[in-house]
């Protein structure tokens, strides 16, 4: 890192905030893959299935305790198909929405409206293409997101395993518009004492 430069470290609520918009940025393709794929009419037949089984008068209290014991039985490779479907769709929906914009813009949607950017950990420049697959591959593990509570850069476990680090771009107009808010939040429980 360049000593005459200061980065800032994005807060875990601004990043928890640019990742909650990367998640509506791809919940849109991915229910458009699983309305495709068939997800939601199948998933609507086994909730129809469901419904007619408890509502079965023949049906003891210990049957329909066990419902979902008794329909994965009858629909247990279509259940185990359709997981695999869910998990394809996420996966290449995820690759769809964050792989190109890490790519050409070094951030995320989110990362973007949030004034944020991903630069590599060495030389504070942009990462390259291995990085950034390295990156997506750790992040839809998950696991590793709760890092950024326990390290000082608010570097997750996807930053740590690709040698990236999410920084605040200088221009950060987002960035004083959520300290405005916090501030004013935090001065109307001041007024409430």
């Amino acid at each position: 890192m360049s000593e005459d430069k200061k980065y800032i470290y994005p807060s875990i609520s601004a990043r928890l905030i640019a990742g909650m918009i990367d998640l509506v940025v791809v919940s849109i393709p991915y229910v458009i893959l699983a309305y495709i794929l068939g997800v939601n009419s199948y998933l609507t037949e086994l909730f129809e299935q469901a419904a007619r089984v408890s509502a079965d008068a023949e049906l003891t209290q210990e049957d329909r305790a066990r419902l979902w014991e008794i329909l994965w039985e009858d629909n247990k490779d279509k259940l185990i198909d359709t997981a695999y479907i869910i998990v394809g769709c996420t996966v290449l929906a995820g690759f769809i929405c964050t792989y190109p914009a890490w790519i050409l813009k070094g951030k995320s949607i989110g990362k973007h409206i949030c004034c944020m950017r991903i630069v590599d950990e060495a030389d504070y420049k942009k990462p390259d293409a291995v990085q950034y697959f390295i990156r997506f591959v750790g992040y839809i593990l998950i696991i590793g997101h709760s890092w950024i509570i326990f390290n000082k850069r608010r570097r997750s476990l996807h930053d740590i395993l690709s040698g990236t680090i999410v920084i605040y771009e200088e221009d950060r107009w987002f960035g004083k518009l959520w300290k405005k808010f916090k501030d004013w939040v935090k001065s109307l429980f001041k007024r409430s004492k």
